[in-house]
């Protein structure tokens, strides 16, 4: 009897908890339209402009469509290598941020040559889906992937997971009055019934206003005459020598700062001052504004003024900020190193412990220092968009030189590098990268609050800036 109980109480017990699992399910379920937007030819822009144009090529797209999407109450989930997951609340927002994506690439690549265009297929499904920290699991997602791989160039696909989404997603779109027919029946995995999937014919769709973009003219570090722009600017009449003498560090000179927009023939344009303690640089929030650049986030850096110098960091950016090289430089692992066209990670795993070796105690004297690294296994990784890695590049113990003709690595492909460009050397435990005087410079990605001194270069989005420091 007591073990009838005790097993009656156990059931009770499980099915109290998956009442309250069922209750918490529910919380996060709910009705959404999917939507994905996946580039058309991104391969073979890689293929014939490189990897780093690539890049551009995709975070350009990706920073136009992003605030089309957020602007109709969408929610972006992720990137996956050259597509935008997105869902919303309402399917008619849904549609008409979808149209508004198709009507911007459209205004965009009216001013482009056919290389440069951009262009997507969408697609759409409405089901019930679960949320969690904004992102969508479900078979609603699942659906609206394939969906989008039936969707043709430049066209907006939609669907419903059941027979009454599509019927309540054809009165949405009746509702505002945009023009549909039926086009296919998918075949989704897992599914024994087909899914109909109908064309939002966006061009023939009565519109308020037309959507204008302004052409953009990019400006890579990679194309840029570094070596021209890191000289003196003709505006200034000099720059600002600093005494490193005890004495001199206490009456350090108080010194004002600005950034020099660098063109791309290398020589110096337009002077933004940074005017107060902290100012931070963006597309739309900020003290220093470049707002036809989509490659600068909304918020992208912060420059701040104190006693030290000045200083910039990273606010978090989608694209982040780019340090030119000027000297030796210890790479840690996971920097990210832009040179021309190549964007690379540099690996390595830090050397293990000895084993069975009794610790020694450190003599007080002793300094900190890095551990230090395996240079038997250091390796470059060759990114691609979105962080995926291509080829891997092992580094050898001695030195190593990447450049386009010369070299232990070499890119023969790449204009944009010089015949022996940079070396990474192993040096006291660690990896050094250094750059060998190439005319378009090389550059490492900045992690953490960083100083900066006159004549440095930096690259954020399309924009290379020089610092420049004069007495106050």
């Amino acid at each position: 009897m007591k073990h009838d109980d005790s097993a009656s109480a156990k059931l009770q017990e499980l099915l109290e908890k998956r009442k309250l699992l069922d209750q918490e399910l529910s919380k996060l379920s709910r009705k959404v339209a999917v939507m994905f937007a996946d580039i058309v030819g991104s391969t073979r822009f890689f293929e014939k402009f490189g990897d780093v144009a690539g890049l551009v090529y995709v975070h350009k797209c990706m920073d136009m469509l992003s605030p089309v999407a957020e602007k109709h109450g969408g929610t972006i989930c992720k990137t996956i290598g050259d597509a935008l997951m997105t869902y919303f609340e309402d399917p008619a927002a849904a549609i008409r941020a979808a149209m508004d994506m198709q009507r911007t690439l459209d205004a965009y690549n009216s001013h482009q040559d056919d290389p440069e265009q951009i262009h997507v297929r969408i697609g759409m499904n409405y089901g019930m889906a679960m949320i969690k920290e904004k992102d969508v699991f479900g078979d609603v997602v699942n659906t609206a992937a394939r969906i989008q791989t039936l969707a043709k160039v430049d066209a907006i696909y939609v669907s419903g997971l059941r027979d009454e989404d599509r019927s309540f997603l054809e009165s949405k779109l009746k509702s505002v009055g945009v023009p549909f027919h039926q086009v296919a029946e998918a075949e989704v995995k897992g599914k024994a019934e087909r899914v109909v999937a109908y064309e939002v014919l966006w061009r023939d769709a009565k519109i308020a206003k037309a959507v204008e973009v302004v052409p953009l003219a990019p400006q890579m570090a990679g194309r840029v005459d570094v070596a021209k722009a890191a000289e003196t600017p003709h505006t200034h009449k000099g720059t600002a020598v600093l005494d490193v003498s005890p004495v001199a560090r206490i009456t350090k000179p108080r010194l004002k700062y600005s950034l020099l927009i660098v063109r791309p023939d290398g020589s110096h344009g337009e002077e933004r001052p940074i005017e107060k303690p902290l100012v931070t640089l963006g597309r739309v929030d900020g003290e220093i504004l470049f707002p036809d650049d989509p490659l600068v986030s909304r918020r992208h850096a912060r420059f701040t003024v104190s006693d030290e110098g000045l200083a910039v960091e990273d606010l978090n950016s989608a694209n982040g900020i780019f340090w030119r090289v000027n000297k030796p430089y210890s790479l840690r692992n996971s920097d990210i190193i832009l040179m021309g066209r190549q964007m690379f990670r540099f690996v390595t795993p830090r050397r293990p412990a000895a084993a069975a070796q009794p610790a020694k105690p450190a003599p007080p004297e002793a300094e900190k220092t890095a551990v230090p690294v395996d240079k038997s296994s250091a390796e470059l990784i060759r990114l691609l968009p979105g962080g995926v890695e291509e080829n891997h590049y092992p580094l050898h113990p001695g030195e190593n030189i990447l450049g386009r003709t010369r070299g232990t690595i070499s890119f023969p492909d790449d204009p944009y590098l010089s015949g022996q460009h940079c070396s990474i050397s192993f040096k006291a435990g660690g990896f050094v990268l250094e750059d060998l005087k190439a005319q378009n410079g090389t550059f490492v990605g900045v992690r953490e609050r960083t100083p900066l001194a006159d004549g440095d270069i930096i690259l954020i989005g399309h924009q290379l800036l020089r610092i420049t420091a004069t007495p106050a």
